[in-house]
């Protein structure tokens, strides 16, 4: 029961809310006998100070936040307990309340991230100060965690080169997680091929020398986690390195650094290790399972990038080939063609220059004739070898010569529609460009045609390339002549989002259409 002789206590609170805390104080005068087991049952961290800042009381849970024995805090400054807030100190420890965040640094070097509120009381004529502190230390851990997560999910989806993505997802873990540094190294082959491609916090020139020292085969945490494809967890390795001659390249890198524990996670993609996914950690307990496991989920992901950068590679080394033997195919079928019917027409010239002059001519017209035919034939194939060339001079002259040489080469009518320039990446120009070259050649080659049309126009919404001509058609349901050209075309369509129509009837004819929509 509250005594009635004894002064009223008044409390200052963010918020307006009363501190039950003051009717305790009220009780004990501050008497820690009778304050301190029931503070000590808190799960918050509590400190009391006096008027002057001086640190008269700190619970268990503060003690916990501190890393240090609950009697030290007694006489502490508050602007020693809490340094990186000394510059305002004066004003934020006067006898005012408040709600603020600190990071405390404890002596092991470990970092707790509080939320404080602070509230003033006013007893026996004296003021105090009361702080609550919460510890969010594993919350914004995992919090930030997530972060990277999301962030590194974001990257995969318009990623760049996997030497950003990397690079970029070894800072995001060590801004993230407090470790001191973080290394991807691509490991495959046999021997092992060993190449750094993400790192960051590392001494520059530490990477060189691991690679060195796999070369020389001294065995690394990295490659005994890859080779066995498991987790390991190295734990005061670098004095054991720094005294091994063996690992002397890396010697002076070690010195310079001060973490004594690493973590190395193989890189798994279906069967196949691509890699070690590995952290350098900072002086004191190893990381944890829950530590472990998030390191094992980045990882996760990162062999997801390196997997992705496999597959565009190997797309990329796809569609080369198959454009080279798509120029080797139009060499074969329209300029060597060419340059062997001027070697036949030259020949029978020479043969009739004497006795039949008259024939002599002619034959040096058709020579003539096929030699321009087969020089733009040949502008043609060049222009089109050049990105650039569609850059400049644009989609619609690209077409435009393209009809030119296929008439001049092959006798065919080609009739175009070629409206204005489009306003389209190059990526786009080209893959159109490309699907109509695959789309004449087969006009030419299979159709038997005697016309063909060339339209590149523009719609109310879209952009329409189309190919048709007047030859024997085909039923797309079956195999065909050139059906490999036009799975090629309906790739093209489809990288670039459009929609490729392939409308034809034997002995009717063929229409290719690709619609290719416009952003509103």
């Amino acid at each position: 029961m509250l005594s009635s002789s004894r002064p009223a206590l008044t409390s200052r609170r963010a918020g307006g809310n009363h501190l039950p805390l003051q009717h305790l104080l009220h009780l004990s005068r501050l008497d820690p006998t009778i304050v301190a087991p029931l503070l000590d049952l808190s799960p918050d961290g509590y400190l009391i100070s006096n008027a002057e800042q001086i640190c008269l009381y700190g619970n268990r849970a503060a003690a916990e936040i501190f890393g240090r024995e609950a009697s030290s805090l007694q006489g502490q400054p508050l602007s020693v307990l809490f340094p990186q807030q000394q510059s305002d100190s004066a004003q934020l420890f006067s006898l005012r309340a408040g709600r603020w965040s600190a990071v405390i640094l404890r002596s092991s070097g470990e970092k707790r991230e509080v939320e404080c509120q602070q509230s003033v009381i006013e007893s026996q004529g004296e003021w105090f100060t009361i702080i609550v502190m919460r510890d969010l230390t594993f919350q914004r851990q995992l919090e930030r965690k997530a972060e990277v997560l999301a962030q590194f999910a974001s990257t995969l989806v318009g990623a760049g080169s996997l030497e950003a993505t990397l690079n970029a997802l070894a800072r995001s873990v060590v801004q993230a997680t407090g470790v001191m540094a973080c290394l991807v190294p691509l490991i495959n082959g046999d021997p092992p091929l060993f190449r750094v491609v993400g790192s960051y916090g590392l001494p520059p020139g530490y990477a060189p020398g691991l690679v060195r020292l796999v070369q020389q085969g001294i065995c690394l945490p990295t490659m005994q986690a890859y080779a066995e494809r498991r987790t390991v967890v190295a734990t005061g390795l670098r004095q054991a390195l720094l005294a091994d001659p063996h690992y002397e390249p890396v010697h002076p890198f070690l010195r310079a650094s001060c973490w004594e524990t690493i973590v190395c996670i193989p890189l798994i993609y279906g069967s196949e290790c691509r890699g070690v996914f590995t952290v350098y950690c900072p002086p004191g307990p190893p990381p944890d399972e829950s530590e472990i496991a998030f390191f094992s989920a980045i990882a996760d992901q990162a062999a997801v990038a390196v997997e992705n950068a496999r597959l565009l590679l190997t797309a990329q080394e796809k569609a080369a080939l198959e454009e080279r033997q798509r120029l080797a195919r139009e060499l074969h079928d329209s300029v060597a063609q060419g340059l062997y019917g001027i070697i036949l027409g030259a020949q029978a010239a020479r043969a009739a220059l004497e006795a039949d002059q008259a024939h002599a001519r002619e034959s040096l017209d058709y020579v003539l004739s096929l030699a321009r035919a087969t020089h733009a034939e040949m502008r043609s194939l060049i222009f089109a070898l050049h990105p650039e060339a569609l850059e400049s001079n644009g989609i619609v002259e690209a077409l435009a010569r393209r009809a030119a040489a296929i008439t001049a080469l092959h006798q065919l009518n080609v009739e175009t529609r070629l409206d204005a320039e489009p306003a389209l990446p190059l990526e786009t120009k080209e893959a159109l460009y490309r699907i109509a070259q695959e789309a004449l050649y087969n006009v030419v080659k299979h159709a038997r045609a005697h016309r063909c049309q060339l339209a590149l126009y523009r719609e109310t919404r879209a952009i329409v390339l189309e190919v048709g001509d007047d030859g024997q058609g085909f039923d797309t349901s079956a195999a065909f002549p050139g059906h490999l050209g036009l799975h090629s075309m309906r790739e093209r369509a489809s990288q670039i989002g459009g929609i490729l129509e392939i409308i034809s009837v034997p002995a009717q004819g063929t229409l290719v259409r690709v619609t290719l929509p416009l952003a509103t």
